[in-house]
């Protein structure tokens, strides 16, 4: 399903790259760099300043699943990140659904690939609906989650994904990089008790099994 496929690529991009909403919608295959040894991102984050963010397999597959979703293989994507194909290139990785609703003059509707960026605002209606579900349907049977889960965003991905690195004993200096912050001590901001406490409601549903 393509909204699923699109949910659990924008969960990763937060959770398994430390990335900002902006940084999401703002990534094109002219930022995706694919090595026989490893995938990785150029991000363009605040300050223009870049950053390379490595891929980790479950973010690689959830791309993969996301294009073969919206009718890009692993040969366009291959194209399309080494700049052969310089057209598509250019297009985003994050992609609204408009395009896919066009319909005949029968009134039958007419398979398309989505080609406009997604919007900010979308990304974040998006996550929000997401959270609210999750921490609805965990109401009865763990309440205290729920009620965490309730008041989670993207930022929160981002923290957790500190809270996660810096728990499996990734250097400070790393993280850092990773999120793409200025100063070592805004990073270490992130790493505080109540970020892993809705971090590990966050796992319990997210990294055992994926999105």
């Amino acid at each position: 399903d393509e909204l699923q496929a699109r949910l659990a690529l924008i969960l990763w991009l937060g959770f398994g790259c430390g990335l900002r909403s902006a940084e999401m919608i703002g990534l094109s295959f002219s930022d995706l760099l694919i090595t026989p040894e490893r995938w990785s991102l150029k991000v363009k984050g605040k300050g223009k300043k870049n950053r390379t963010v490595p891929l980790s397999t479950p973010v690689k597959n959830a791309i993969l699943s996301y294009m073969d979703a919206i009718g890009c293989d692993l040969e366009f994507v291959i194209r399309a990140s080494s700049g052969l194909d310089a057209e598509s290139a250019g297009q985003p990785i994050l992609r609204t659904q408009r395009g896919r609703r066009r319909r005949d003059d029968d009134g039958k509707r007419l398979a398309s690939t989505p080609k406009d960026r997604m919007s900010y605002q979308t990304l974040n209606l998006v996550i929000k609906n997401h959270f609210e579900a999750k921490a609805q349907a965990l109401t009865e049977s763990d309440p205290v989650s729920a009620a965490r889960l309730g008041l989670a965003s993207m930022h929160w991905l981002r923290h957790s994904c500190a809270v996660h690195a810096n728990r499996n004993k990734v250097p400070l200096n790393a993280i850092q990089r990773l999120l793409g912050h200025n100063n070592i001590s805004t990073t270490s901001r992130y790493l505080v008790e109540e970020d892993e406490v809705l971090a590990d409601a966050m796992e319990a549903f997210l990294a055992p099994n994926g999105p």
